[in-house]
């Protein structure tokens, strides 16, 4: 399934933009401004230092929060290319949610969702990055390099 291409709504957002997207092909919209609405048990930033920060969410929020929402999210980190191709066609076929977590470009967390393999090793993603979000082309070996993580939503 094609990805919904969906701007983050601030720095910190790139995975409810990954969420809204994901939502809007499954025909079960909720958007960014909804889930930071009604969610904030979830999405609270403790920490006085980052309240600026609303919406940025760890690996255990956002399983927290699809769990919460009626979803299944388990949490993948696996470096061998052959299995992980196969699980994301598997869960590509079933029309499941793929994010893909990571370093990125060894600079900060980042957060994009999987569209389609396109080649063995390269993979195309919906890249919500504020302000402004495009379909990107990702390599395997960046995303070892990355420390890369992904999270399959059914």
């Amino acid at each position: 399934m094609p990805a919904t291409i969906i701007d983050q709504l601030t720095p910190y957002t790139c995975s409810l933009a990954c969420l809204e997207s994901y939502f809007i092909d499954i025909k079960k919209p909720l958007s960014q401004c909804e889930i930071l609405k009604n969610h904030y048990d979830i999405l609270e930033v403790i920490d006085p230092a980052h309240k600026h920060e609303y919406g940025a969410i760890d690996r255990s929020k956002i399983i927290h929060l699809c769990t919460k929402l009626g979803f299944t999210a388990i949490l993948y980190q696996d470096f061998r290319q052959k299995e992980v191709e196969q699980i994301f066609d598997d869960a590509l076929k079933a029309n499941n949610g793929i994010f893909i977590i990571a370093n990125w470009n060894n600079k900060s967390s980042h957060c994009v969702r999987l569209s389609r393999i396109k080649a063995t090793g390269l993979y195309e993603a919906m890249c919500p990055i504020h302000p402004k979000s495009a379909m990107i082309d990702v390599k395997f070996s960046d995303l070892v390099q990355w420390g890369f993580m992904f999270l399959i939503i059914s």
